[in-house]
């Protein structure tokens, strides 16, 4: 853009209209309405009879309306030892500890049904065996699923896979 001497100006970045009263090099010191004069730098000056075309607009953000892409989560893993149930071990029988294990199994699969998960496995460990004779009880109790030992590769014989039957 060429500037003169006089000529009527608008702000880049502010309001507000000015008259050019000496041009130098990269800026020109401008008096705006208000009789205020001030240096401002060329490429923030817009002549007030410039017309200006739109070739593109390019939108940075995406309208709301857009509907967000879903995936589908594959496997969930969740560890049901006691010790990543709860903040302190103690002071819990043994009863305690298992009725909180099946509740975070239960709780787990449930969440898994919900979000459309394809294949839970479920932690139980080696230990005595009680967890996991009540999370085969447990998990036949459910409809729509399939549940076998783990990869044996992966969780020895330590975990339970869950796969949940899409309708």
């Amino acid at each position: 853009m060429s500037f003169h001497l006089h000529q009527n100006v608008k702000f880049l970045d502010q309001e507000g209209t000015a008259t050019i009263k000496e041009l130098r090099v990269h800026s020109a010191i401008v008096e705006d309405e208000f009789g205020f004069e001030e240096e401002i730098l060329l490429k923030n000056l817009i002549p007030t009879d410039a017309t200006f075309s739109v070739e593109k607009v390019i939108l940075k953000d995406k309208p709301n309306s857009i509907p967000k892409k879903t995936t589908i989560e594959k496997e969930r893993i969740v560890d049901l030892h006691f010790t990543q149930l709860v903040d302190f071990v103690t002071g819990f029988t043994p009863y305690q500890m298992l009725q909180k294990q099946l509740a975070e199994a239960n709780k787990a699969i449930e969440q898994a049904k919900s979000d459309k998960v394809e294949k839970l496995i479920l932690i139980h460990g080696k230990g005595t065996g009680k967890l996991e004779a009540e999370l085969y009880k447990l998990l036949q109790k459910q409809t729509q699923i399939d549940y076998y030992d783990a990869d044996f590769n992966r969780y020895k014989l330590g975990a339970v896979e869950i796969k949940f039957h899409t309708k």
